[in-house]
Parts: structure tokens; sequence; C-alpha cells
């Protein structure tokens, strides 16, 4: 028979009840997860599969803006205000009232605009390697939704200051809409809210954007992730037996990459800040609007 544990003990186990468990048991917690982590990804893989010029970094460094624009959208949500008759002035406000305002807007804006170039830089590293082939046929699926998830999600946002610039743009937008066949004028109507650009479309784009595309990338980006990674033969694995600790050069790649998409959507913001487009995006649309 055991002896009865001491106060000290009971509170301290109270706390980390970890403790009690017999080291058979944590032994065969320590097993289980180690083999949920190794099925996601092996513990070694072969070094030519981790040369940065296979992938060149395009998806890290997609992913790293995908959570830079999450990020930073989620500060935007506090000041932005979806109606017409404050839209505007609330984008003003951001800028010269709110501390560090103009910084999250440009970070915001920068990293969108390079999510583009670098989600299409990964396309075309995807197709003319190869990658797209069997068993990953249905990730260049997903990557096409995701791919299309980006332009939208660019386009709906353009929108929500309600200035001049982004009023025009997105009537010229919807007006091709009128030129699909069949469905064209039933489709602008249905995502403009109405015959023309107005408030009800900037409630919708504003929905579309802050609450639909989030939840589209993040469903649709770990569910490519996962396929990807369990994808083996692509890269091979059992026929090449040099393999190498994967965590020694895929986590410090990906810390690279991570740092360098940051500094450079930095160094836009602070070099090409938003006000310079001042002079284009001054006013607000029409009042009556």
């Amino acid at each position: 028979m055991t002896d009865p544990l001491s106060l000290f003990q009971r509170i301290r186990t109270s706390i980390f009840p970890g403790t009690l468990r017999s080291p058979k048991e944590r032994e065969g917690y320590r097993r289980f997860f180690n083999s949920l982590i190794l099925h996601f990804r092996p513990r070694t893989v072969p070094e030519r599969t981790l040369r940065f010029t296979l992938t060149w970094g395009f998806g890290g460094t997609a992913v790293v803006l995908v959570l830079m624009l999450i990020g930073t959208g989620f500060l935007l949500k506090f000041v932005c205000q979806p109606s017409t008759d404050k839209a505007y002035e609330s984008i003003l406000r951001l800028h010269n009232e709110v501390l560090f305002g103009q910084l999250i807007r440009n970070l915001h804006h920068w990293s969108a605009n390079l999510l583009i170039i670098v989600a299409f830089l990964h396309f075309l590293r995807v197709y003319f390697t190869g990658a797209f082939q069997s068993p990953r046929q249905f990730n260049w699926v997903i990557g096409l939704g995701l791919f299309f998830t980006v332009l939208l999600s660019n386009f709906t946002g353009y929108l929500l200051p309600w200035d001049n610039l982004a009023f025009w743009a997105i009537t010229i937008s919807m007006g091709v809409l009128e030129y699909i066949p069949v469905g064209g004028i039933w489709l602008q109507r249905l995502i403009q809210g109405g015959p023309e650009v107005g408030p009800a479309t900037l409630s919708i784009f504003y929905a579309i954007h802050t609450a639909i595309l989030p939840a589209a990338f993040i469903i649709l980006m770990p569910f490519l992730m996962a396929i990807a990674l369990l994808s083996l033969p692509y890269f091979n694995y059992q026929s090449d037996t040099s393999g190498v600790w994967f965590g020694s050069f895929k986590g410090r790649r990906m810390a690279l990459v991570a740092v360098l998409a940051a500094l450079v959507a930095r160094h836009l913001s602070r070099c090409w800040p938003m006000s310079t487009l001042k002079s284009l995006r001054r006013y607000p649309v029409c009042p009556f609007l």
C-alpha cells in the first residue's frame, strides 16, 4: 500500500495532474503524440527535397502574408466602419488619430498586393516542376480555389475605403457583368445588392471580405498543406535512404521566409505609403450615397 500524499503533493498534483500517471502511461502518451506528429511529417526526409530552389519558398511566403493579412485585418475592424457616411471618415481617423494606424493599413495593403504576386509565382513553380501530378492532382484544384479567393479578397477590399477611386473602379467592374450571357444582369444585381453600387454593395463587400473569405482561407489552407504533406510519393521517401532531420532545415527555412516577407511588406509600407495616393483619393464618394 502506498503512503498517503502530503498536503504539498496533493496541491501539486491538483495543478499538474499529469504527475499522477504512471511511467507506463506517460510512455504510452509519448508514443501516441510522436506517432501523430510523424503521421503528418516523417522524422527524416531526403536532403534533395529541402533545397530552397525546389520551391523558392513561395508557399511559405504566401502563408506568412495570409497570416499578416488576417492579423492586420483584425486590427482594422476596430476602426473601419462599413457605412457610406462613415467609411471614408474612419479611414481618415485611422491615418491621423490612431496610433500606428497608417502603418497597419499600409501593411495590410502591400501584403495583399504581394500575396497576388507570390501566389501566381507559386502556381508557375508547381506547374513547371510537375508538382501537380499524381498523387497531388486535387492539390491543384484546391490551389486554384485559394488563388481565386485571394483575387476576390483584393477585389472586395478595394471598395471598403468608399472614396472616388474605389467607387468608380468597382462600378466599372460591375458593369462588365452585364455582358455575361443569360445571367449577367441577375449576377450583377445580386453582388451589388441593387441596380447600382451603393450602401448595400458596401455592406455585402464588407461581409464577404471580413467573414466569408477569411473562413475560406482558414478551411482551405490547412487542408491543402495536410494533403501536400501526406502525399509522400511526390518526394519518394522510401527510395531515398539518405535522410536528414526535417526540423534542422525546414524550420530555419520557414523562419527565413517569414522574416523576409515581413521585412519586404514593412519596407513597402514605409517607402510607398497609401498617403501618396492622397491627390487621387482625397474626396469621399458622392455625398448623396
